[in-house]
């Protein structure tokens, strides 16, 4: 991506993105589909009020392999081959290391988490059984994710979308064998997620040990680069942190939820899968951005990550206007899928309408984070997203939504005002990013 026609390039290397990112949600919706058609409510609610929680454990990972995506990227870019075959090696042997150790700490943590998120106590040892089990899975998760962005450094999307669709469809016929045929309820849910989870780490360790372009990959060549492992971290750890924002602020967002009763955790669960369709357009663009962003910084092209960025935020915003219109139009419709109940689906379709509608300024501000994490200023990024996604939203719920003003509708508007004054000021320090690194034109 650092040379050749621009729209072209990003469109190419999005689209695979966008699909792998639209059908692990589905996935996950067909999850929510057939426990709450098959299982019981009870089981649905689990589940459901889960979703914050385990968002927060997959953003850290996530964000932490976004670190290994953009050193690889820069490597790449500057076609040093011999520290990309390091990184890919150092890349592993934290995803190996890093999911086992934080699964071990998680794990016995998980009923205190879901308590401090006041889950019903109806349905909190369906959801501690099945956060256990997912949590089970970080190891696989993480070796997926760090594999998966070391191919995308270096231009490859389709590999992983393959991959992961795979254990996609074997995560939703195991969901159809555990629920349906052996009756199990929200355990059944997580086991088909962590089997398809391992399903889907193997195919990419297995590629990866083939790729010429990173020298392969070898279990005996495992190791910790020490220079290469603190240049991760030091892009991953505020990547994870940044991400881990949304993840927080969502679950301060569900707790408060929480207090409204089940009615409303259905119906907000049911819309978040529902806004997760139009997520994946914001996700997608914003790996494009890293990775371009990443690539362009270590072949010295600062002027292509200008365009690049633009050229990703109206690319991103047509797509995502697109998306909220047809998922608002049709939400009541989508919403009775997962639930019939007239409350349920009200309730949902209150939040399609705040949160889904002006969803394309969430990917305008997830395109200029990816540029700024791929150009290695993570950290102002992740103090950005702090302040705006995090403490702005938590200072919204205790103060705003209080009294009368203490309602489901005044604790949704507070997403798009909070990604609004985050992409303008992600957008102001980009242009000074930029501008710097024209006029001392080095990598950092």
């Amino acid at each position: 991506m650092t040379q050749g026609p621009l729209w072209s390039r990003i469109i190419i290397f999005a689209v695979p993105c966008l699909l792998s990112t639209l059908l692990q949600l589905t996935f996950n919706a067909a999850d929510m589909i057939i426990v709450g058609r098959y299982g019981s409510a009870e089981a649905m609610g689990a589940v459901g009020s889960t979703g914050p929680l385990i968002h927060l454990q997959v953003c850290l990972m996530m964000g932490l392999s976004i670190g290994a995506n953009v050193i690889a990227a820069n490597f790449f870019g500057a076609k040093d081959w011999r520290r990309l075959h390091k990184t890919t090696q150092t890349s592993m042997a934290m995803a190996i290391g890093g999911g086992v150790l934080l699964a071990a700490i998680l794990i016995p943590c998980t009923r205190l988490f879901l308590k401090w998120s006041h889950t019903p106590e109806s349905i909190i040892d369906m959801a501690v059984s099945y956060v256990r089990i997912y949590l089970a899975s970080l190891p696989f998760i993480l070796i997926y994710n760090f594999g998966s962005g070391i191919l995308r450094a270096i231009g490859d999307t389709k590999r992983p979308m393959y991959y992961l669709t795979i254990g996609g469809i074997a995560n939703v016929f195991l969901n159809i064998f555990f629920v349906i045929k052996l009756h199990m309820q929200a355990d059944g849910v997580a086991w088909a997620t962590f089997i398809s989870q391992v399903i889907s780490a193997v195919l990419v360790w297995l590629t990866l040990r083939k790729t010429s372009e990173t020298g392969g990959l070898s279990v005996r060549e495992l190791s910790f680069d020490k220079p290469i492992m603190a240049s991760i971290l030091r892009v991953g750890i505020p990547s994870g942190l940044q991400s881990s924002c949304y993840g927080l602020s969502n679950l301060i967002m569900q707790s408060a939820i929480n207090g409204f009763g089940a009615i409303a955790v259905a119906g907000y669960a049911a819309s978040s899968s529902l806004e997760g369709l139009t997520y994946s357009a914001s996700y997608s663009f914003f790996q494009v951005s890293v990775s371009f962003s990443g690539q362009n910084l270590g072949a010295k092209k600062i002027q292509r990550i200008r365009k690049g960025t633009e050229a990703c935020i109206v690319l991103v915003s047509a797509l995502m206007i697109v998306l909220g219109f047809f998922t608002v139009f049709w939400g009541r419709d989508l919403l009775a899928i997962y639930n019939d109940n007239p409350e349920v689906i009200e309730i949902g379709f209150q939040r399609l309408v705040i949160v889904v509608a002006p969803y394309f300024i969430c990917g305008i501000m997830d395109v200029i984070s990816g540029a700024l994490r791929g150009m290695r200023r993570s950290m102002n990024a992740f103090l950005l997203t702090l302040f705006f996604v995090c403490i702005f939203r938590i200072l919204w719920v205790y103060f705003v939504c209080t009294g009368r003003y203490n309602t489901v509708r005044a604790i949704m508007i507070c997403y798009p005002i909070s990604w609004t004054l985050a992409a303008l000021t992600m957008g102001y320090y980009l242009q000074h990013v930029i501008r710097k690194e024209q006029q001392s034109n080095t990598v950092l």
